[in-house]
């Protein structure tokens, strides 16, 4: 059960991982628009706007993760006995996929603020080679460059390092992202 669970959990943090970068590359469709220029021409710093984005964005991704968790933990509870229990040990297997949500959350914004443009496309291109690039024919090697591919399957299997890893990669990402955006000029 804990592998149909990892596979259950993996494909939700991907889900998630796609509302996360969804939700963050509103920022570009709303510079495009012109309408974050009317906003940063306010008081609003460009650092609070887009920080703004970000702290929702993440919040909204964790909720998810947990929902899923206590949804499915207490669905499977009710006929295995211990929903408490179950939600407890689902809940971290669906908080193992944070690290390599917050990954690709990091690069949508990193893209966004070096290459306005082109983040759009550039951001969506980490959801297929991981969990789905195997699928698709995608040389592991590709595949392995997916956060997804590092998480563990089950919480038994979960080691500190990858995770703490990814999670200064997902900050580091991040933080690049809004200091080239405070650093460059708007985009249309």
């Amino acid at each position: 059960m804990d592998t149909f669970f990892a596979a259950m959990l993996t494909t939700i943090g991907v889900l998630v991982a796609g509302y996360l970068v969804q939700t963050l590359l509103r920022a570009r469709a709303e510079e495009s628009s012109g309408r974050a220029e009317a906003v940063l021409a306010t008081a609003t710093g460009r650092l609070a706007w887009l920080g703004g984005h970000l702290v929702v964005a993440t919040a909204g991704a964790v909720a998810m993760l947990g929902l899923a968790a206590v949804s499915i933990g207490l669905v499977y509870g009710a006929s295995a006995g211990d929903p408490a229990a179950q939600v407890r040990h689902l809940a971290g297997t669906a908080y193992l996929q944070l690290p390599a949500v917050l990954i690709l959350a990091g690069l949508a914004v990193a893209l966004f603020g070096l290459v306005p443009r082109l983040s759009v496309g550039l951001a969506w291109s980490g959801f297929v080679l991981g969990p789905y690039g195997s699928l698709l024919g995608v040389p592991e090697a590709v595949r392995d460059v997916s956060p997804f591919s590092h998480v563990p399957a089950v919480p038994a299997d979960a080691t500190l390092a990858p995770m703490a890893v990814m999670s200064v990669l997902a900050l580091a990402l991040g933080a690049t992202g809004l200091t080239l955006f405070r650093r460059r000029n708007l985009a249309s």
